[in-house]
């Protein structure tokens, strides 16, 4: 673990109240912004991409009942495992394209 107190952000962030107001509503949304907040925030000291990538999915069906269906290939094109082929642009930005992921109710 690299930042323990930046891990317990990122988990938290999603959730976010100000004013009474949910900063992130939607479960798509509140997914996106976990994966985003961990490959950003780097709390561990590897893995944070793969870790943000399963973290979001997981809370995706956590909350609304959806599945991720993606093949390592799909996700690597993406940017989202570190190695490979994917975009260097995404790859260097952190930038994750949740919308674009098929999902399965």
């Amino acid at each position: 673990m690299r930042y323990e107190e930046s891990l317990h952000y990122v988990v938290d962030k999603p959730f976010l109240v100000l004013y009474g107001r949910e900063q992130f509503p939607g479960n798509f949304l509140k997914a996106a912004v976990l994966m985003e907040a961990i490959i950003r925030g780097h709390p561990f000291t590897d893995g944070n991409k793969r870790t943000g990538y399963l973290s979001g999915i997981t809370l995706l069906e956590l909350l609304s009942g959806v599945t991720v269906e993606a093949d390592d290939d799909e996700i690597d094109r993406r940017g989202l495992l570190g190695s490979g082929s994917g975009n260097d642009e995404r790859r260097r930005t952190g930038v994750v394209d949740v919308g674009a992921l098929r999902t399965c109710s």
